[in-house]
């Protein structure tokens, strides 16, 4: 869950429950994430697409972004908006992801530029980066 820099003065939280009542909260629509919103009592802004969401909590349609730490950083490629004012409120939960693909029937082609990209992505200053962020 991100919010905006400027807004939270020492906030501390756990769950989306002990976030100001009433809140808007963007999520893509459809997400898991629209649930727990709804769960909480908040209210989901719920968006056609990741960049919309992005877009709607920038501008402060959305109080708050519910959206995993990679996917800001994909997200924020796609737009040309400055994210300068995105602070992350808490994380619901850690998770890790893998990509896998079948062993018959891929290009090797496939594989060899998944590969590069992911060793290439490895030595970049992103991964330092979000190993001491998460940590």
């Amino acid at each position: 869950m991100f919010g905006h820099k400027s807004n939270q003065q020492d906030m501390s939280i756990d769950a989306v429950k002990q976030l100001p009542l009433q809140g808007q909260i963007a999520v893509f629509v459809g997400d898991f994430r629209e649930q727990v919103i709804a769960d909480s009592g908040h209210i989901a802004v719920a968006t056609p697409t990741w960049q919309v969401a992005l877009q709607k909590f920038l501008t402060g349609e959305a109080n708050y972004l519910f959206f995993s730490d990679g996917g800001i950083d994909i997200i924020y490629l796609t737009i040309k908006a400055p994210c300068t004012d995105i602070t992350r409120v808490f994380q619901l939960q850690l998770a890790t992801t893998y990509l896998a693909i079948s062993k018959r029937g891929n290009l090797p082609q496939l594989v060899e530029k998944l590969k590069s990209a992911a060793t290439n992505f490895k030595r970049t200053a992103q991964v330092p980066a979000y190993i001491n962020k998460t940590t």
